[in-house]
């Protein structure tokens, strides 16, 4: 929890540089960079949860109870899907974003280039 913490603090301050100076692209390595490894992590919390999931029916199955009320591995599942929605929220999606702004002004940038190249 702690590792994701620190990721999305320092997800706040690349935002905050992009913010500061959108058409600046020498950020867009980083945040490139930033965006595959937040969906290398989503997806990997997305097999973690589905581990989970299957653990859990064969751990009733190997105990042989049918009693629902016996919750195998606790809060476990819950918190998984909770630190799943983190990931999505604070990561993945303010970086898609920011990609999208970036992206957006070097676009703008471009055409007011070529715009200056065919005035002249």
């Amino acid at each position: 929890m702690r590792t994701l913490c620190l990721c999305v603090v320092a997800n706040y301050q690349q935002e905050d540089k992009i913010y500061e100076n959108p058409a600046d692209e020498s950020h867009a390595t980083e945040l490139w960079r930033n965006s595959s490894l937040w969906l290398k992590v989503e997806k990997l919390m997305f097999i973690h949860i589905d581990i989970i999931k299957e653990m859990k029916s064969h751990l009733k199955e190997l105990a042989d109870l049918d009693d629902p009320s016996d919750e195998w591995l606790g809060s476990i599942p819950d918190e998984f899907e909770k630190l799943s929605n983190l990931i999505q929220e604070d990561l993945v999606k303010p970086t898609a974003n920011l990609s999208d702004l970036v992206r957006t002004v070097t676009h703008c940038n471009l055409q007011s280039f070529m715009a200056s190249i065919t005035l002249i």
